[in-house]
């Protein structure tokens, strides 16, 4: 049986549990899909996950000191990007610091967001996720990350200042950051991992980056990824979801990968009728479509088809 998503839009307007992980294994600039991974078991799940994000940009898996990390749990040598461990102590160089609680290593989404800015981040768990925990990096004094509901400090470095909802650092050097010879970590940039409690099917958070002194460049790159020590559930019933944004002339359309059968727009200047597919889409392989208004015309709608 098909079904429609409702009319969107107008287009010209330590020990533990088994451990689940978010596995992205492809992104753009605007954001990264891919599945959720027991890393205890180094099994893919049938559960789709997406980082979607407005305002800033995905760096890419180039291999850079800024790059995102992809499908880390399932390289061959997954120690060459230890990503979530804590750092280790090493006398006399450094005493170690409980960055992140639980440590795995895993996958590295990094959004940069240019000075005077806000970017707006949204993970669709394509699950019913409980207790989510967002591990996050290279958060500097003058970014602060708002979420939309009180969480709890797992771990994290003695720079992170929090408060129920927001979290920044604190602009002084992380505690116990290696010293010469060895290279610096955490510096005072902030890093920890954060508890949400209840039963999640999505999370958004907002990142304003302030304009900064000499000492920054003209943006800030934060990382992050997810776990959960409860394994995810299906959400019963729920239609998926189709979103759509705007950014001057473009319309950009977000979904949960693999949900829709179709995505479908009306005919240009025909209302709501003469729907048909957009053409070369496949919702089941990205989850991302962008569109000029120029192009589409005025008054075209768009719409998810899916199989309940």
């Amino acid at each position: 049986m098909k079904a429609f998503v409702p009319l969107l839009a107008l287009a010209s307007g330590a020990l533990h549990a088994d451990l689940y992980v978010t596995n992205f294994q492809t992104l753009n600039a605007a954001g990264a899909t891919g599945v959720w991974r027991n890393y205890d078991t180094s099994t893919d799940l049938a559960f789709p996950v997406s980082l979607s994000q407005t305002g800033g940009t995905v760096q890419p898996a180039d291999g850079s000191s800024t790059s995102s990390i992809l499908e880390s749990e399932t390289v061959v040598n997954p120690q060459d990007n230890p990503t979530w461990q804590d750092v280790p102590v090493v006398i006399p160089f450094t005493p170690g610091i409980n960055c992140f609680e639980p440590n795995f290593i895993g996958d590295y989404i990094n959004i940069e967001t240019a000075q005077n800015a806000t970017t707006t981040v949204t993970l669709d768990f394509g699950a019913s996720i409980t207790d989510p925990i967002l591990y996050l990096t290279d958060v500097e004094y003058r970014t602060t990350l708002t979420f939309p509901s009180p969480f709890t400090v797992l771990a994290g470095t003695s720079n992170l200042q929090v408060t129920s909802t927001t979290l920044s650092s604190d602009g002084t050097t992380a505690a116990g950051d290696p010293v010469p010879p060895l290279p610096a970590v955490f510096e005072e940039e902030a890093a920890g991992s954060i508890q949400f409690s209840g039963t999640f099917e999505s999370l958004t958070f907002t990142v304003a980056v302030a304009v900064g002194n000499a000492s920054v460049a003209t943006e800030d790159r934060t990382g992050y990824c997810v776990a959960t020590t409860t394994a995810p559930a299906a959400v019963s019933g729920d239609a998926p979801e189709l979103s759509i944004s705007r950014s001057g002339g473009l319309i950009t359309l977000t979904w949960p990968i693999g949900e829709f059968d179709e995505i479908q727009w009306s005919g240009a200047g025909a209302g709501v009728s003469g729907w048909t597919a957009i053409p070369g889409l496949n919702p089941s392989a990205t989850n991302t479509w962008s569109g000029n208004v120029s192009t589409l015309g005025d008054d075209r709608f768009f719409r998810g088809v899916y199989t309940p």
